[in-house]
């Protein structure tokens, strides 16, 4: 995320300062991570044309207490199941900014309340005039709003589904209904009109990118009063009057009303989205998964020799330290052996869940093997775009935390160690984006517990039969699972397994 300097004098676009002004304006400089194209000025060579059709964003709108954080939560959980998905919060940001401020060394907290302060103007009272310290924060802010509209339509165009928290648009002024906060203030200072005028086109250039359905829950004042009892009824009342004006430049609207109980209201939302076309698989990548003494890796080495002569194929191994990884550490120069050893043994402490929590070596050591996992996907990832066809032995999942199960090793931790806590926070969202990339096809070998331990002995019974439980459990972000009984002879499993493949190709 590049960090750019901007000076008020730039941001306005103006060069007609005299001295004593120019002094001042050099003094109020703000580092805040902003894309040039935000600014209306640069619109003209945009990335994201006006008008795109945004056929995977959902928005969802509504008054305060109408219910849209838990039901952005419960889209992100349904659509997370079938592949790749962001939530992202369009809203103002001024108390989460302020949390980040306060949190500066010495002179965090003063500044911290002085921006809130300043953004808490704009809501009271629509029709005073601003300062222009006041103003200057109302446009920063809209800045930010951008950068993070911005950042929505960059992930819509990777191809996934993106669910939004509010939507802005310039149909209504201020803040309250996510419009231009400065349009709702008498601007009598010539540079608070220049930055009126400015925020205006910002927010007509993020209203001219429609999405593909917006969800609007309807609320009466009382109701949501009760419901957020810290919110002034006055400003509901005026929000609840306005929000279903709104017409979101022409999109699809579904009406909700959320006083309506919620799981009538879930239903009708995940039905009306229904028709949102779902992110495509990595092409040409087929997952290979199953217990330990399934045979995943003679299977995935006999599909990758039939499948070479029909073009190009790879075959990635995607588990940890043990097996292939852990032969590959052993070869290095003096230190292989025992470095093999050691990460071998971190890996087993991650494997067992029931151990108590990890210390920070023991963590570090699990991140950095997750991460080593990540980099293993993405050179398939990488494969697939080139158009390689891509045989993976295993394959991350971010449903059931273990390295037993290709999950998350770092579940949610209590720990007072801040590093540790970081750690676990970072894990979850790498297997999360992991299990977003879904495969073109998963096979799933099965097999029983007492099978699996003859052919591997050097495991015990109660690890086979655990794995042998949870994977059926897995549903790879839904993508296409063929299951295979691994008990029958070996080659009618190449042969189903490669008359799968072929299909699915």
């Amino acid at each position: 995320m590049p960090e750019i300097l901007i000076k008020v004098g730039v941001a306005v676009g103006t060069s007609n300062f005299n001295r004593t002004q120019v002094i001042i304006f050099c003094k109020i400089q703000v580092i805040i991570p902003i894309r040039k194209f935000c600014l209306p000025s640069v619109n003209r060579s945009s990335q994201f044309p006006p008008h795109l059709p945004l056929v995977r964003v959902i928005a969802v709108v509504g008054c305060d207490g109408s219910g849209k954080s838990t039901l952005t939560t419960d889209l992100l959980t349904h659509f997370r199941s079938k592949g790749s998905t962001k939530l992202l919060y369009l809203g103002q940001s001024s108390g989460n900014i302020a949390d980040r401020i306060r949190s500066l060394p010495l002179i965090g907290p003063p500044f911290g309340r002085y921006l809130v302060s300043k953004a808490e103007r704009t809501h009271n009272k629509k029709t005073t005039s601003s300062d222009t310290a006041t103003a200057l924060v109302i446009y920063l802010l809209s800045l930010w709003r951008a950068y993070k509209f911005w950042r929505m339509l960059t992930l819509s165009c990777r191809g996934g589904v993106v669910i939004t928290d509010r939507y802005p648009q310039a149909q209504a002024p201020g803040f309250y209904f996510d419009g231009p906060g400065l349009r709702a203030v008498n601007a009598q200072n010539w540079l608070v009109r220049k930055l009126a005028a400015h925020e205006v086109r910002l927010y007509q250039w993020m209203e001219s990118h429609v999405p593909a359905l917006v969800i609007r829950l309807n609320i009466d004042a009382d109701t949501a009063h009760a419901r957020k009892p810290d919110h002034k009824l006055a400003m509901l009342r005026d929000k609840v009057s306005v929000i279903p004006t709104l017409h979101f430049n022409g999109a699809r609207i579904l009406d909700l009303d959320s006083r309506d109980p919620y799981e009538q209201v879930l239903d009708a939302a995940l039905k009306a989205t229904s028709a949102i076309p779902l992110p495509a698989p990595l092409a040409g990548v087929v997952a290979v998964v199953g217990c330990d003494g399934t045979g995943k890796s003679t299977l995935t080495a006999d599909l990758l020799t039939n499948l070479r002569a029909n073009g190009s194929v790879e075959r990635c191994y995607l588990g940890l330290v043990s097996g292939e990884m852990g032969d590959k550490i052993k070869r290095l120069p003096v230190i292989g052996i025992r470095l093999e050893r050691y990460l071998a043994a971190k890996a087993e402490r991650a494997q067992d869940m029931k151990l108590k929590l990890p210390g920070t070596g023991t963590a570090l050591v699990m991140h950095l093997l997750s991460l080593w996992r990540v980099t293993q996907l993405r050179r398939v990832i990488r494969l697939s775009r080139r158009g390689v066809r891509v045989i993976a032995d295993r394959y991350p999942q971010a449903e059931i935390p273990g390295f037993h199960y290709d999950g998350p090793g770092l579940t949610a931790d209590q720990s007072h160690n801040w590093l540790v806590r970081k750690l676990v926070a970072r894990e979850q969202t790498l297997y999360q984006w992991m299990a977003e990339q879904k495969p073109m096809l998963v096979i799933r070998l099965n097999i029983d517990a007492e099978t699996a331990h003859k052919r591997k002995p050097d495991h015990s019974l109660a690890e086979l039969q655990d794995k042998i439980s949870v994977m059926p459990r897995l549903h790879f972000s839904g993508a296409r699972i063929v299951d295979l009984d691994t008990s029958r002879p070996y080659p009618e499993v190449l042969s189903a397994a490669l008359q799968e493949i072929n299909t699915a190709l």
